[in-house]
């Protein structure tokens, strides 16, 4: 959350977020140095947290 919170600080510049949420499993170990990140990504990701983060933080608007 700390992270998130510090890559899209408010502008007007968009913010593009790209990473790679997963379990980690044997499988997946075999191909990804970071395994344990995937799942913390999808923690933060699939959490409560973040649903108020975008709450806070995005708004629709209807396009010109």
């Amino acid at each position: 959350a700390s992270l998130m919170n510090r890559w899209c600080k408010p502008s007007d510049a968009p913010v593009l977020i790209y990473c790679h949420p997963a379990f980690p499993d044997a499988e997946l170990a075999k191909y990804d140095a970071m395994p344990e990140l995937r799942q913390r990504e999808f923690d933060f990701l699939n959490g409560a947290a973040f649903g108020s983060w975008l709450e806070q933080r995005i708004r629709l608007v209807k396009h010109p």
